[in-house]
Order: C-alpha cells, then sequence, then structure tokens
C-alpha cells in the first residue's frame, strides 16, 4: 500500500539496497534519491504505477544493480541513466509502456546484462548498444502473434 518514498529515506546515506517490490500505488520517485550516493543496488519491481525515473538518479554512480521489471507505465528512461557509469545490470523487463532507450545507454560501458524482454511498445534499440562492450546478456523476448 505504499504510495510515496517518505523525503527522510534521503538521509541513509550510507544506504546500499533500495528494495520496493510490488508496490503497485507508488506513482513516483522523490529527487531527494540523488542523495543516496553509497547506493549499489535499486529495485522497483512491480512499481506499476510508476511512470518516470527522476532525473536525480544520474547521481547514484555507484549504482551496479537496477531493476524496473513491470514497472508497466514507465513510458521513457532519461539520458541520466548514462551517468550510472558502474551499471552493470539493468532490467527493464515488461515495461511495457516504454517506447525508447536513450542513446545515452552508451556510456554504460560496465553493463553486463540487459533485459527488454516484453518491452511490447519499444519499437527499436538504439545504434548506442554496439558500444557496450561488456555485455554479456541482451534479451530482447517478446510475445510473438
Amino acid at each position: 500500500s505504499l504510495t510515496e518514498i517518505p523525503e527522510a529515506v534521503a538521509s541513509l546515506t550510507s544506504l546500499q539496497q533500495l528494495e520496493l517490490t510490488r508496490c503497485p500505488r507508488l506513482t513516483e520517485i522523490p529527487e531527494a534519491i540523488g542523495s543516496l550516493t553509497s547506493l549499489q543496488g535499486l529495485q522497483l519491481i512491480e512499481c506499476s504505477s510508476l511512470t518516470k525515473i527522476p532525473e536525480a538518479i544520474g547521481s547514484l554512480t555507484s549504482l551496479q544493480h537496477l531493476y524496473l521489471d513491470t514497472c508497466s507505465r514507465l513510458t521513457e528512461l532519461l539520458k541520466a541513466i548514462g551517468s550510472l557509469t558502474s551499471l552493470q545490470q539493468l532490467d527493464l523487463s515488461r515495461c511495457s509502456s516504454l517506447t525508447k532507450i536513450p542513446e545515452a545507454i552508451a556510456s554504460l560501458t560496465g553493463l553486463q546484462q540487459l533485459n527488454l524482454s516484453w518491452c511490447t511498445s519499444l519499437t527499436e534499440i538504439p545504434e548506442a548498444i554496439a558500444l557496450l562492450t561488456s555485455l554479456r546478456h541482451l534479451c530482447l523476448y517478446t510475445w510473438c502473434s
């Protein structure tokens, strides 16, 4: 039943993992999340009312794992995603409203796993994906009818 993340979470500057799973009423992530500079893992799984990720996510330069699985109303990733140069895993599976992956993804040179399965509104993958030289697992599985 969580509908918002309290601003007080921003004061947890030593926090390494933040898991918000099955929060279907959560509609936004506060900009204050950018102060969690020690964060290594962020899970926003099944947050089906979440429509965007704040620009402040670009401040999470220690982030290694970002899971946005089943954020079905998420329509875009911001260019700030390119600042997450420590990112190793990015899971956008079942983000069925996601229409575009920004070219800034090319900056994620340490990215090893990218899951875009069931992103049914995604019509193309940017050419910049060719610059992800550490990528070991790319999942583009979708339902074929």
